[in-house]
């Protein structure tokens, strides 16, 4: 009976300095070795879970922006996607270009912004914007303002009925606070049912390991759910199983047990 374990990367898998230890990356060689598969799911883009996961000896599959897109970048291949209407992102931006705020969209592998770059796969979003949009799929966007333009800018996308606001309220320090957007009904517990749908695997075969709010969704598609120590309390009274934190190789020590027993 094969298996697909879902992980969360930020906080659960990746240590606070942004690291995955050995040991982690030993024991999902070696499940990944007895053919279960292990695929990251994340709320960041796909070329950033598409790094992480080559890193470690991942399967060559990835679930980005909070569950928009599923990404086979083995075979350079789309299995699945949740797109925002281009009209939503044309107002949107124009809501953006009158306030001091600034915009991220996931398009394709890239991170395209209005606002100050702070990675090398970022790039500005054209002055004629309308055009690009009408000719590109935005997966995920993500604003961020100072609070009293962000409360303002999640009342106006608060209107639209085929969007949802996701991640509220983090500090991102000087640069204020953000939210995140996705086509109404795009979560990471939605994509896992339709990676397991494509392949045709049982959801009594479900595995997941997360932190953070995100991460209930793909709880309630799980037979099995995992929280590290460090998760919020809400993600640890829905998990089957609470491993040690993120910082004490808390993933490899549920993977290293779950491979002694049931895989």
């Amino acid at each position: 009976m094969k298996y697909a374990i879902f992980i969360d990367i930020d906080g659960t898998l990746l240590n606070d300095n942004n690291i995955v230890s050995n040991r982690t990356k030993n024991i999902i060689h070696n499940i990944i070795d007895l053919g279960h598969k292990v695929v990251l799911c994340t709320g960041r883009t796909r070329i950033y879970a598409e790094k992480i996961s080559k890193e470690i000896g991942a399967s060559s599959y990835v679930i980005s922006s909070n569950g928009a897109e599923i990404y086979d970048y083995k075979e350079n291949k789309v299995i699945y996607s949740s797109l925002i209407s281009k009209s939503v992102i044309v107002d949107i931006l124009h809501e953006i270009k009158n306030r001091n705020a600034k915009i991220t969209l996931a398009i394709d592998n890239i991170e395209y912004i209005i606002g100050k770059k702070y990675n090398y796969y970022q790039k500005y979003i054209p002055k004629n914007y309308n055009s690009f949009i009408n000719n590109h799929n935005t997966k995920q966007a993500m604003i961020i303002a100072q609070n009293k333009d962000l409360k303002i800018l999640r009342d106006v996308i608060s209107v639209y009925d085929d969007v949802e606001i996701t991640n509220k309220n983090t500090i991102l320090e000087e640069q204020g606070s953000w939210f995140s957007i996705v086509k109404k009904g795009t979560s990471k517990g939605e994509s896992i049912k339709e990676f397991c749908n494509y392949f045709n695997i049982s959801n009594e075969n479900i595995i997941s390991i997360g932190n953070d709010y995100n991460d209930i969704p793909m709880f309630n598609q799980s037979k099995i759910s995992i929280a590290v120590s460090n998760a919020i309390e809400d993600l640890k009274n829905k998990a089957d199983i609470i491993t040690e934190s993120n910082n004490n190789d808390g993933v490899a020590k549920a993977l290293e047990k779950l491979y002694l027993s049931i895989l």
